[in-house]
């Protein structure tokens, strides 16, 4: 158990090493674009473990510039950090049902695509509680703090349905073989 400790956090430390050599900004970028890639859809473990390093980082530890100038430079990252990363695999041993915006959520008068079977599988139960708590108190909301959180929630919808919607590249279903810890 001692080893497996001092391995992990060897591990971590290797990481956050990695992620000095680039700016915080591109560094939250390319672990969206690579949690949101369909094909990492069976590594939520790693995922997670890359964003808390990030986040237990301090700002002066990173470079100020970015170091990611292209698509080269974001593979090579993205290499090196799978790399550094632990074997998770009694975490990450399944795969979970892919989707990409298949799954939509009605809001008003019409249906958004969301994220969905990522970090936040039942994104649709919580973005449905949302509008049934706050929903009500939506007029005395934004009379007291000035925002609406119906609106708010419709933002969110539109920018997951935008991001969705914007991206074209993402492999064929039937064309995938997704393996665990992928």
């Amino acid at each position: 158990m001692v080893d497996s400790k001092k391995t992990f956090d060897a591990n971590v430390e290797s990481i956050k090493r990695l992620y000095r050599n680039y700016s915080v900004e591109e560094l939250a970028a390319a672990l969206f674009v690579s949690n949101l890639w369909l094909p990492n859809i069976a590594s939520p473990a790693k995922h997670t473990l890359f964003a808390m390093a990030l986040s237990s980082m301090k700002p002066e530890e990173f470079q100020r510039i970015s170091a990611m100038k292209d698509y080269g430079d974001f593979r090579t990252f993205l290499e090196a950090l799978c790399k550094l990363s632990p074997n998770f695999m009694m975490l990450e041993d399944y795969v979970p049902t892919m989707d990409w915006g298949e799954i939509q959520c009605p809001f008003g008068a019409k249906k958004y695509r969301i994220f969905y079977g990522g970090d936040l599988e039942d994104a649709y139960d919580y973005l449905t509680l949302f509008e049934i708590i706050y929903g009500p108190f939506d007029r005395r909301m934004k009379e007291l703090a000035g925002r609406s959180p119906l609106d708010e929630l419709g933002r969110v919808l539109t920018l997951q349905d935008a991001i969705i919607g914007g991206i074209s590249s993402q492999p064929a279903r039937d064309s995938l073989e997704i393996s665990p810890g992928t």
